[in-house]
């Protein structure tokens, strides 16, 4: 009987439901998949073309394909307060500036030469192009107040008031009084909490008629904002070539006012690397800060809207100077140890768009590895039964994955980033894995099923590998499709990817690639050559070395012996008890940290210059603002005063520029009123304003109020639709400081209590887009994971229908992703975007190892230990060759630049060591231990009845071939009966 021949007791115990209900369930799928891969192998072609034609229909959603690289649209939740915040800064208050910044960085950066370096680099970025504007058509312009150029000055007091013009003597007099009168009252009335010692002594929007100042205003020269050391010298050449050691340092040091434009002027923004001698005074420095400022036009007719990188809209001119600064920076003259660093404001969006496909390289030398690699191990090596057309099936049957994976989910409008470069790899690595499954079956069909018709032997292949594919592919389906659910755009973005890829893997390979393999079949069993299929090989006998299958042999023959050997038992779990120690401390080490220049490639220019920020001029905050909108400030001063006051009392925050302090102190100076709580009479809030805007100390602040309306000097203000306040937090380690002190600011800014019809008042600053990821990054990437092991769980609950072997296969993915956690501490990653996407990716290959090792025990016969070893037999290699291969396609991003690349190397590293490990040498040591008996016999020992008189089922090593060398004869489908009969007979009994 066919349940003797299982080698079942006779005396055994009656079954639990849980074991009958899920032998019944697993038989079922088992039939399904017998039936398909019979009628794939009856019509191959009708698959294959059919595969095609919906590859080619998802591919047409590749024309809605949207990359998207701007990082608040990637890693920030889309319902967080600094994309609501951003979004309105977008729509109601746009930058109007874009800046250039370079660093020159040198042995000494003050000595004569390197000045004169910096000159010839200002002279061919202000150059006219040969094509574009030139930086004067471009540039940013501010008032001058600076003194006559014939004037030099050496320290602060020699300094006269660069606003002061006079007209006449008569106001000549009018300034010497003025002048005298408020130093008087400057010294009695100076208040401690605000900087009094840079008003001077004459303001003319004071002291003089409003007429005569605002034709000074009018008058004033109106240079091209460029900020650098070259303005102490007026970017004079002749002066500039005559410098000598001692005059620059001179200047220096003693520097009080630009001579360009006749602002203060704060040496320590401009140097870094500073050394001092023992009075304090600059002696040398390593590095120098550059900046040239464009205005954009977002007005202009040639307006662009740039998605890469900020989304701001951009007009044409504009790209086109950021070209010419690109070129001539890339290209500066070199001087013997001198070197240029640079960034344009496009340079984040166009570096990202190279980044995406930048590393097509180690995507391509990872397939053509992993072909050779199938190659060595799906065929066999002689003249016809090597299968190498079928190797390349087999890769190219994950590119159509790819593209049915990008193609519906650009139709679906669902963008794609940076990180979505890592897609193709993936699913490499998981069709070959299936593939790999789908030939090992086939290769250990039982003696008594090779005598059967291609399409039956096709169909028992697929009977079991089918349901172990479908294990594992609706798991990692299920994984990724809880990943979906979180709030970081990228992630969320790569989990459709990647769910919607995997699925279409796994319906390719079942269809595709077995009618495929259909075919490849047919030609090794007519003896057709595996290069030349059409030249047929007569009289052909295999070689006896290509007949043998080493790896298998070497899997029951020597590994699975010495690991389920009482010793090898004892070594398996004392290491893995090691590894789970260390890996655990190192993962209660991870922290969490993240960065969106990370993703810039390591050896771009743009990358470099970052790190020379950091380095030379480390002391440099990170700025934000708070926006205000929707109120009507003159009934909202003393809520300005104390926020001015809160935010100064913020330990967080090192400076806070506010207009309003500058414009309560003006008011209050010049006796127009006693701010916050009243204006004197005669005197309004918007006249005031207006006349406090044309002000020396005024001026600069016209950028930090949105007018409704032209301001225009000597009239009122026109009414302001909305302000801003800046601000400056202090250096920060790391988030443990940087998330509360965000959270703080938020707080205090919303503990002010102003009033208006719809009253915005939001903090933002560009660094709270990495603090907000910050602060969910975490609780993310340990609610995707546990979700998606709950699901995990269920998923193989229901298709192994085994609550032990779940249990087992669930405990081999938590201690593989306990000791992956563990290597990322130690390998120097971080929580962030990346390594959560890769952790999620983590456990759809942890399970791919273990289901298939687990899934195969509950269909062997014998002992535990007896079923063990079958089970390494059986589906070790396959096992070994998917994680293996999908090792070698990875392993050439260790050479990457790119930190997606980089990080994705690191962590699969760890997943197929471990994961390999743990699924085939823990797991199976295990079940030698506690597994649990195997499905009922009705699983295995189905009778396949035909319409014609069964045949006798041959011996081991009968001839798979009639004695002609023809393909025996194919039985229809309609003439095939799956019939569990016996088990049937068995399960009625005891029941």
């Amino acid at each position: 009987m066919a349940l003797e021949k299982a080698g079942a007791n006779p005396e055994m115990k009656s079954p639990g439901l849980l074991r009958r209900v899920s032998s019944r369930f697993i038989g079922g799928f088992e039939y399904l998949f017998y039936q398909h891969g019979y009628t794939v192998c009856r019509h191959p072609y009708l698959y294959i073309v059919s595969v095609l034609a919906i590859t080619v229909a998802c591919g047409i959603g590749l024309l809605n394909f949207h990359q998207e690289n701007r990082p608040f649209k990637l890693w920030i939740p889309q319902d967080s307060d600094f994309v609501k915040t951003y979004d309105w800064m977008q729509d109601n208050y746009p930058r109007e500036f874009r800046f250039e910044n370079a660093i020159v960085t040198a042995e000494n950066v003050l000595e004569p030469a390197v000045i004169q370096e910096m000159l010839r680099v200002h002279q061919r970025v202000s150059a006219v192009p040969g094509a574009g504007p030139a930086w004067s058509d471009v540039c940013a312009r501010l008032p001058s107040l600076a003194a006559p150029e014939d004037e030099v000055y050496e320290t602060e007091d020699e300094v006269p008031d660069p606003s002061l013009v006079s007209e006449d003597s008569q106001t000549d007099s009018a300034v010497s009084e003025t002048r005298r009168r408020r130093r008087r009252r400057r010294q009695a009335s100076q208040r401690p909490e605000f900087d009094v010692s840079g008003y001077d002594d004459f303001d003319p929007s004071v002291s003089l008629p409003t007429s005569l100042h605002c034709m000074l205003v009018e008058g004033m020269e109106r240079p091209c904002w460029e900020a650098s050391l070259l303005e102490l010298w007026r970017f004079n050449e002749r002066r500039i070539a005559n410098l000598t050691r001692e005059q620059v340092l001179t200047a220096v040091n003693t520097a009080a006012y630009s001579p360009v434009f006749g602002y203060r002027f704060n040496v320590s923004r401009y140097l870094g690397g500073v050394q001092r001698n023992s009075t304090g005074h600059v002696i040398s420095a390593s590095a120098a800060f550059f900046a040239w400022a464009v205005r954009r036009d977002p007005d202009a007719e040639n307006v662009i809207v740039s998605d890469t990188g900020t989304g701001e809209p951009v007009d044409e001119n504009t790209l086109l100077f950021e070209n010419h600064f690109l070129s001539v920076l890339s290209s500066a003259p070199s001087l013997h140890g001198v070197t240029w660093y640079y960034s344009a404001g496009k340079s984040f969006g166009e570096i990202s768009n190279s980044t995406i496909f930048g590393d097509v390289k180690y995507l391509v030398l990872g397939y053509v590895v992993m072909f050779i690699y199938i190659q060595l191990m799906l065929g066999r090596c002689n003249m016809v039964e090597h299968r190498t057309y079928l190797s390349i099936i087999g890769v190219a049957s994950v590119g159509l994955a790819v593209v049915i994976s990008l193609g519906l989910c650009s139709a679906l409008g669902v963008f794609f980033g940076p990180v979505h470069n890592i897609l193709p790899l993936l699913l490499l690595g998981l069709g070959v894995d299936d593939m790999f499954v789908v030939l090992q079956c086939w290769e250990t069909l039982p003696a008594a099923d090779r005598h059967r018709p291609l399409p039956e032997r096709v169909g028992r292949a697929l009977q079991h590998a089918g349901v172990s594919i479908t294990v594992t592919s609706l798991t990692d389906f299920v994984a990724f499709g809880i990943g979906a659910s979180t709030v970081l755009p990228s992630l969320q973005s790569f989990c459709i990817y990647a769910a919607v890829g995997i699925m279409a893997v796994y319906f390719i390979q079942a269809t595709w690639f077995v009618a495929w393999f259909t075919l490849d079949q047919r030609r090794i069993e007519a003896r057709r050559d595996g290069l030349v299929p059409c030249y047929t090989h007569r009289n052909w006998v295999p070689n006896t070395c290509s007949q043998r299958n080493y790896f298998q042999n070497f899997f029951s023959r020597v590994y699975a012996p010495a690991v389920l050997s009482v010793p090898g038992k004892v070594i398996v779990l004392v290491v893995t008890c090691a590894l789970l120690a260390v890996n655990s401390w190192g993962l209660s080490e991870l922290r969490q940290e993240f960065n969106p220049l990370w993703f810039l490639p390591t050896d771009s220019y743009l990358s470099m210059y970052h790190r020379n920020v950091e380095r030379f001029f480390p002391n440099e905050g990170h700025e934000g603002v708070v926006f205000l909108s929707g109120l009507h400030l003159a009934d909202n001063l003393p809520q300005m005063a104390l926020l001015s006051q809160k935010l100064r009392a913020e330990p967080s925050i090192e400076h806070v520029d506010s207009w309003y302090d500058e414009f309560q102190f003006y008011v209050n100076y010049n006796e127009y009123g006693e701010l916050p709580e009243r204006f004197a009479d005669g005197y309004e809030f918007l006249p005031l304003l207006g006349q406090f805007m044309f002000s020396p100390r005024g001026g600069k602040y016209q950028s930090f109020i949105q007018f409704n309306g032209t301001l225009t000097c000597g009239e009122p203000a026109p009414p302001i639709t909305a302000s801003m306040i800046t601000f400056t937090h202090r250096l920060m380690d790391g988030p443990r400081e940087q998330i509360p002190a965000m959270v703080r600011v938020k707080e205090l800014v919303n503990s002010v209590n102003f009033t208006g019809e719809a009253p915005l008042v939001q903090p933002l600053a560009e660094a709270y887009a990495s603090w907000e990821t910050d602060q969910v990054i975490e609780y993310e990437l340990y609610r995707n994971m546990g979700l998606a092991m709950v699901c995990v769980f269920v998923m193989v609950l229901l298709l192994i229908a085994n609550l032990t072997v779940c249990l087992l296969v669930l405990t081999c993915v938590l201690v593989t992703l306990v000791d992956v956690g563990g290597l990322m501490h130690f390998w120097g990653l971080t929580i962030d975007t990346v390594s959560c996407i890769d952790v999620v990716l983590a456990i759809g290959l942890c399970v791919d190892y273990a289901a298939h090792v687990g899934h195969t025990f509950l269909t062997e016969r014998g002992d535990r230990r007896q079923r063990a070893a079958d089970t390494l037999r059986d589906i070790g290699p396959a096992v070994f060759n998917g994680g293996f291969s999908t090792f070698i396609a990875f392993v050439f991003l260790a050479t990457s630049t790119s930190h997606v690349f980089v990080t994705f190397f690191k962590v699969f590293f760890g997943v197929t060591v471990y994961g390999l490990f743990h699924g085939l040498v823990l797991l199976p040591v295990l079940l030698s231990l506690v597994g649990p008996e195997p499905y009922l016999p009705a699983r295995t020992d189905m009778e396949l009845v035909s319409g014609e008189e069964k045949r006798a089922a041959p011996q081991e090593g009968d001839a798979v071939r009639e004695e002609d060398g023809t393909r025996p004869a194919q039985t229809d489908i309609s003439d095939v009966k799956y019939a569990p009969a016996v088990a049937d007979a068995h399960i009625t009994a005891m029941a």
